[in-house]
């Protein structure tokens, strides 16, 4: 079975040698009717807070900032680099949209997919299915894991952890 054009997508954007890499005219041929390539420039907005879409995005290259508030004042920003998959949760679960504001922090090229698309594609490509399950699960870890330390540790301990990671990093 041939390979789907979001798969080759997916594969191309976690690519990381240089011969692979990802440009306007290496996506163009996959695109179609419900995957539409984008450029956001740094801090532009790939979505606004409040703002309803009926779409899915992965972001293919750059990074970028998602930023939550409540009604209370309190806000959260997470920052992510590509590849990544945005608002595969609100399409799966049907809502409405996709509420966080999200902010390019370098300049982003990103597909814009229908959601009906999106979900007829994981729906029929196991390993494209599979690539995306990866993605939230990692992204479910990694939220869980920042809730876990909120709770059991005090800040002096969360603080101590935060040096030991960032020395992992470096």
């Amino acid at each position: 079975m041939p390979q789907s054009s979001l798969m080759v997508l997916l594969k191309l954007a976690k690519s990381k040698n240089k011969q692979s890499e990802i440009t306007s005219d290496r996506v163009k041929p996959y695109l179609n009717a419900s995957i539409i390539l984008n450029t956001v420039k740094k801090d532009e907005y790939i979505t606004m807070a409040d703002t309803p879409t009926r779409y899915v995005y992965y972001v293919l290259t750059g990074a970028f900032a998602i930023k939550r508030g409540s009604s209370a004042g309190k806000n959260t920003v997470k920052t992510q680099v590509a590849p990544s998959f945005l608002g595969v949760d609100y399409a799966v679960l049907s809502y409405d949209g996709y509420y966080p504001e999200i902010q390019a922090l370098e300049d982003c090229m990103i597909l814009k997919m229908e959601r009906n698309y999106f979900l007829k594609s994981i729906k029929q490509d196991g390993e494209l299915c599979f690539e995306v399950l990866h993605e939230i699960c990692g992204k479910f870890f990694g939220a869980s894991l920042r809730s876990d330390q909120k709770y059991f540790y005090d800040s002096s301990t969360r603080l101590m952890i935060y040096i030991i990671n960032l020395k992992w990093r470096l």
